[in-house]
């Protein structure tokens, strides 16, 4: 289990993350949420739902929500049309009560690689946790913004969607006329996948650049 902090000099303030539920915090969230993503969250949807939000030092630099059926509609379903919705439950024989949906994803550009793979790292890791105490057998995904849908797809990579959303959600999304590609993965496959994908994505870019520190100062030596 990882633990919820990672030293950091004092000079930078600890890294670490919280689930959050009083009022200050929510409302942290959402702006943060809002200025990251140029998308809007209600106060009501976040009190319903799992929210993790973390920190460095004292100040948000990344979060993400947990949501079910039983807590809050599934956002991403409410993005569609009422019967592309119903459709695509049937032709992808999903059954919402089985759907962990992870969502509200943001993080600062200002995070390093350390606390970005520890980012996801705790997101999927608490993810697993709650979808077992829940019993939930998928956890579901999406995005409108290309690189995050990449991102994303590498950990959740059965896709459900890819198409235009509901008329009416165009006004919560900051880009015009977006498409929203949303996947799942079974609960069971998730661990193993963030392992195979942090690597790919972070751990190989994280030795390189350690190695071209260590030659530089060799070379200046």
């Amino acid at each position: 289990m990882l633990s919820n902090q990672i030293s950091q000099p004092d000079t930078e303030g600890r890294f670490y993350c919280e689930q959050i539920q009083h009022n200050y915090a929510l409302n942290q969230f959402i702006h943060h949420y809002a200025n990251a993503s140029g998308n809007a969250l209600p106060n009501s949807y976040l009190i319903n739902a799992i929210v993790y939000l973390f920190y460095k030092g004292n100040e948000p630099v990344a979060g993400f929500i947990f949501n079910t059926i039983e807590q809050n509609p599934l956002r991403y379903f409410s993005y569609l049309e009422d019967p592309v919705y119903k459709q695509l439950l049937v032709e992808e024989d999903l059954k919402e009560s089985d759907i962990l949906e992870i969502t509200g994803n943001w993080k600062s550009p200002s995070l390093s690689i350390p606390e970005t793979i520890y980012y996801y790292a705790k997101m999927i890791e608490q993810a697993a946790n709650h979808a077992k105490q829940l019993n939930k057998k998928l956890l579901l995904g999406g995005s409108v913004v290309k690189p995050v849908k990449k991102t994303q797809q590498l950990l959740l990579s059965r896709i459900i969607y890819h198409g235009p959303i509901s008329t009416q959600h165009q006004a919560l999304v900051k880009k015009q006329m977006p498409l929203l590609k949303l996947y799942v993965s079974p609960v069971r496959y998730i661990r193993l996948r963030v392992v195979a994908v942090l690597i790919k994505l972070f751990l190989i870019k994280f030795v390189k650049n350690l190695k071209y520190k260590f030659l530089n100062r060799q070379h200046i030596k």
